[in-house]
Parts: C-alpha cells; structure tokens; sequence
C-alpha cells in the first residue's frame, strides 16, 4: 500500500495525513493563539471544509472560509488553485440540489414538486451563501468541465465564530505536499511534465527537461506537472495563484520544507517499481494520477521482541492500573468517548477508549498515534462498509488492561500476578495487560511496552483528575473525544471537548501495472454467469510465518447460484488486498463471469480495476447468495 501524502499545518508548520491534520486542527496551539487576536475584532461564522479528488484521496486541501460566502466564491477559489484551464463550466452537487455557475433558467427551480415532474434535481445558481446550503458534516460533490470531468468531493467539518479577517473570506489550513515523479525515459531525473498522449496509450508519461531536449520518440504534447488532480487533463497547467507547495506561517523545525532533487529521487535505498503503475477514474474516461511505487530495498520479516519485563516493572504497571480502577471511569464514560492526551514532547497522541459502560468487559484501551488509532476507528465504520467486525477486530493495534475473569488470563499473566503476592477473588477482577497487533490478540507485553505503559497509564490517571474537575462532562447522546495538553515539564495545559472525527475507511486499490497482464485481461471473452465473492471470519486457525504461530484466519470465499467453488485463507497480517486480487484473477481466467458480485468495500476496491479491464461489470451488494451458505 503507497503511503498516503501528507501536508503542513498552516499554524505551527507540522506535517500529518488529512486525516491526522484534521484532528492535529482541533488541538493545534499556534492556531488557537491566533484565535486569541482576532477576538478582538467582529466576530464572524466560519465553515471548515476538507476537499479531496474523488478517485485519488492523495490530492486535498483543508480550507476556512466565512459562511456568508457564496458557492460561486467557493467555485472561484476551487478553480484558481485545481482546476481551471478553459473556462468549463462546473457546478456543486448537495444533496438532491444542483448549484450551476450558469443555471438553466427552463429547469431552474425550488419547488421539488416542480422538479421531480421533469425528472430532474433542482437545478440553483451558485449564489446562494455556504450557511442557506451547507450543514456541518454535510458531503457534497464539485464537478468542473462536463467533458473531461475533474470531481471532488467536500464535507463541511466545523463551523465557529471568531474575529473577521483581514484578508480575505477563503484561508487555506493545510494541502497535500507535491507527489514526487521520476522521469520514465531516463529514469534517473525528476519530471517536470506529463505527456496526455502517453496517458491513452501507455508510453512513457513523465519526462524530464534533458530528455526532452535530446531524447528519442519526443512527445509532440506535454503539460507541467502541477500538484492537482486536474494534472494532465484537457490544457491544465497548475494554478497561477497558488505555489504548488503550500508554506505554512510557521515551519516546523522537524518537518521543514525539503525539495527533492534528482540524486535523492535514485537514492540506493529506494527503488523503483519495474512495471509502472497508472491509474484511471472509476468511468474509465481519463487519466488521474500516475503513481511510482517507492519499496524499501531491506524488507526485513516482522519480530516481537520478546525481552522480558522485570516483575519490578510488572508491580509498577500493576499498581497504577490498580488505581485507575479504583476511580471506576467505567461507570461514567462510554465507549463512545474517548479521552487524547497531545503531549508536548511527541508527536503521537494518546487515545484511551473506556469499556464497561453497560458492557460485560471491562477495561481501558490505548491506541498510540495516528495510524493506532484509526484502526480503531473501523468499528465506527464496519456496518456501513458491510465489513465483518471481527475482521476489523483483529486489524487493531493496542494495548490493553481488563479486569477479566481468571480463565482469561494466560498462564504467564497469572504466573507473574503470583510472584507479584497478589491475590484476585472473584469474577471480573484479575488484570489482564495484552498487546493486540493485526492477526494477533492478547499477547504478553514484552519489557519495552510494559515501560512505555506505565508511563502512558500515569498520563491516563491525570487526565481522567482533569476531566473529573471539569463542569462540562461527555454528554451520552455524543461521539466526543475529551482532549487534555501535556506540556513538557509534566504540567497540565488546556483541556477541551470535541466531537469524534470519523474519517471513512481507506483500503488499498490494485493497479494493473504490466502491459503483458493488461493483454491478458482485455482479451478475455465468452463471458457468462456472476461470480460472487465474499469475506468472513472463520473459526479456524492460520498458521502465519511471519510471526511462526498460528492466528486468525480471513477466508474469501467464490461461488454462483448459492454454490461455494473456492475458498482462501490467509492472516489479517498479510497483504490481504494483493492476495485476493491474485487469486481473483486465476479465478475469472477459469470461469470467464459476465458480473462479480461483492459484498463490502474492501473486495469492492480491491477488484475494480481489474474488472475493468477485463470488461466484466463489478456490482455492490448488500446480500449474495452465498451468504447463507
């Protein structure tokens, strides 16, 4: 899976995912400071609004913008910094409403009666202002140029009030860093502009300015490269407003600014795919991104340092939670609510999640930074992705403390609890610390995460004193997270209520990368019959060798006509997406399907360009026929 792109904070010059810089925005301190000048002036509302290309999630921008401007500004700001090269019209979808920059007066319209007569939408101008069409949490669609379409996607975050700016109504909160790309015909230098041509017919896309001047087979066509997803589409030559590269106020020391030059491009260290990869919208109409697959060269299998913990440390660890357990937070904070704890000192967020809020378990749950803790934020999203919750389950990471019963406990837990002295009666009582990793539950922590325990735990019992000595507690109607500041002398800073910031879940999209592959799939033909495929946990073992023990196991399972024809399995600590797609692709070579159907977005995604390729029609289910197999 290609790491996903990153950006600066506008505030204070960190560098985080989207999904990270929308919870970084939250607690951002060089950006409340800001907060505290302009108060001083009128105060005004403000939407906050993420906006990410539809088909390539690398490509986004964070934005703030007065909600008293109108979506034809909105408009204005999307073309000066995407998407303008024409003068093609665009239009915002929301809802049932259609927002044109030119409008049809024949179907214009703000009756839905009227509208659902002719068949249509209603069909508005985009001079309506943000707060008469918008909602916070609202989605909404852009699309610009009906023939080579660019589409986005934009959700409406946040709404405040705060002081009028000065400026402008429009401020940029963070962008995605410029995608690097190495020149395809010398395949040493950094690109600096995409052929069209090569898009439609696979031949080198990105060159750089030697080749052009002095290489073979010159493209009589090129365009920039230009941080957008508009890039090499139509005329698009980037944006004569915006730099490509977004500088924060204040950058960050740690996270500065660094242009890549050619020699780093073609370090050692990296390599370059052999096949390159490409990509197409999901209509197959035109090219959106290209991306060069960057591998570490000493890919090393993964290892569980087993290095024991002293039972100095155990009673240490012991102790503390034994006192958090005595506050009981169980009795008051659901699951929920989660309580983040930004220390000063390190870039990873501490986020406890409290179970035992009318549940049988009970227990504190710790997911350390950002990748931690979006696994976690599956369960929020299984039921809408049709994904099973074990599946998701057993893909967190975590460490965790129960009070479980004896029998939970495994026989290392209770050896250590007994050269402790400590004596547990009764059920619910015994602490349990496991350390969940994907494929693999309730392992025994080993010396340097019962180290970095105790002190999170510490950091914990001071959060959960803050939040008892808050007026404001969670409220049991809301998914909110609880936000206390570390600082770096141990001292307690501000502390503050969110709401909890579900980012949809992401999976890995296949790309067919080699030309041979591409042949093979165009030219199959006879197609007939569904195929259907789904995902489920089994109560059966996998016997993993990356960790040389048995774990879970994740089955896919192909069958037609309420008739299983196959079945895989494999750890959730494997490259689940690339396996299916392998194995996937053997089976539509063998039984040549008219349709596929799945049932969840992660097969959805992981099929759709072969599918595509092939010529076969990939549908969404929410049942098969299989299912009841």
């Amino acid at each position: 899976m290609s790491e996903k792109s990153k950006g600066f904070c506008k505030y204070c010059g960190k560098e985080y995912t989207k999904g990270g810089m929308l919870r970084h925005l939250d607690t951002c301190k060089k950006r409340e400071e800001s907060f505290k000048e302009e108060n001083k002036r009128s105060k005004q509302g403000y939407f906050q609004i993420s906006i990410s290309d539809k088909y390539d999630k690398d490509y986004w921008i964070i934005i703030e913008i007065n909600e008293k401007a109108t979506l034809r500004e909105l408009d204005s700001f999307i073309r000066d910094i995407w998407v303008e090269c024409c003068g093609h019209l665009s239009s915002f979808i929301v809802g049932n409403i259609n927002y044109d920059i030119i409008p049809n007066d024949e179907f214009c319209s703000d009756d839905d009666f009227l509208a659902s007569i002719f068949g249509r939408t209603q069909v508005k101008s985009m001079d309506y202002k943000l707060k008469d069409a918008l909602e916070v949490g609202q989605k909404f669609k852009y699309e610009y140029d009906y023939g080579s379409t660019t589409e986005l996607t934009l959700k409406v975050d946040r709404h405040r009030v705060g002081g009028k700016k000065l400026d402008n109504d429009v401020e940029i909160l963070s962008r995605n860093n410029p995608p690097q790309f190495i020149c395809q015909n010398c395949r040493k230098n950094k690109a600096k502009w995409i052929t069209p041509e090569g898009i439609s017919f696979d031949n080198n896309i990105f060159w750089c300015d030697e080749c052009l001047e002095n290489g073979e087979d010159i493209p009589e066509y090129v365009l920039p490269i230009c941080n957008s997803p508009r890039m090499g589409v139509c005329a698009y030559e980037g944006s004569n407003i915006y730099p490509e590269q977004f500088e924060p106020d204040v950058v960050d020391d740690a996270n500065k600014i660094k242009k890549v030059s050619n020699e780093e491009l073609s370090k050692s260290e990296f390599v370059e795919s052999e096949k390159n990869e490409y990509k197409v919208d999901a209509k197959g109409r035109r090219y959106k991104q290209i991306l060069l697959e960057y591998v570490w060269s000493n890919i090393t299998p993964k290892k569980r340092n087993y290095e024991k913990a002293t039972i100095e440390q155990w009673r240490e660890l012991y102790e503390i939670a034994t006192r958090i357990g005595q506050l009981k937070p169980w009795e008051n904070i659901m699951t929920n609510h989660i309580i983040a704890v930004k220390r000063e000192f390190s870039e990873d967020v501490l986020y406890y999640r409290i179970r035992g809020f009318m549940e049988m378990v009970k227990g504190i749950e710790m997911f350390e930074g950002e990748e931690a803790f979006n696994s976690l934020l599956g369960e929020y999203e299984y039921k809408k992705l049709n994904i099973p919750l074990d599946y998701v389950i057993y893909s967190q990471n975590k460490i965790a403390c129960y009070w479980d019963d004896r029998e939970d406990l495994k026989e290392t837990q209770r050896k250590i609890i007994k050269e402790l002295g400590y004596k547990y009666r009764g059920r619910g009582n015994w602490l349990n610390f496991v350390k969940d990793e994907p494929g693999f539950d309730f392992m025994t922590l080993n010396k340097e995460e019962v180290s970095s325990t105790i002190e999170n735990f510490k950091i914990l019992e001071r959060a959960l004193e803050v939040y008892e000595k808050s007026d404001k507690k969670f409220s049991l109607l809301l998914d909110e997270i609880f936000y206390v500041e570390l600082k770096e002398d141990g001292s307690i800073g501000e502390s503050r209520f969110k709401p909890l910031l579900i980012e949809d879940y992401v999976f890995e999209e296949i790309k067919i990368e080699d030309k041979k592959d591409i042949m093979l799939l165009e030219g199959i033909n006879e197609h007939k019959g569904i195929l259907e495929l789904k995902i489920f946990v089994p109560n059966e073992l996998y016997y993993d060798r990356t960790y040389n023990k048995y774990t879970i196991s994740i089955a896919f399972v192909f069958g037609n006509n309420k008739k299983i024809e196959d079945e895989i399995y494999m750890s959730p600590s494997d490259n689940i997406i690339k396996s299916i797609a392998d194995e996937f692709i053997h089976q539509i070579f063998s039984k040549r399907p008219k349709e596929v159907h799945v049932s969840n977005a992660i097969l959805e995604v992981a099929l759709r360009e072969i599918c595509r390729i092939s010529g076969i029609k990939l549908k969404l289910k929410k049942e098969l026929s299989i299912d009841k197999m």
